[in-house]
């Protein structure tokens, strides 16, 4: 596999959907919400951030 971002998990993702598309079993609809994805600006969480939102909202 090629690294192609800073997220292992997002190159992840678009090696299954490279090869869901080559098996014909993703609609173009679906190809089309996934190239839009592709193209969102990435923001990394700090974790302290998720931990302060997480402890508070109980």
């Amino acid at each position: 596999m090629v690294t192609t971002t800073k997220s292992r998990i997002i190159d992840e993702m678009l090696e299954t959907f490279a090869e869901l598309k080559k098996a014909g079993v993703v609609s173009k609809k679906q190809i089309a919400e996934f190239e839009a994805l592709k193209s969102l600006e990435q923001k990394p969480i700090k974790s302290k951030a998720v931990h302060h939102q997480n402890r508070y909202q109980s």
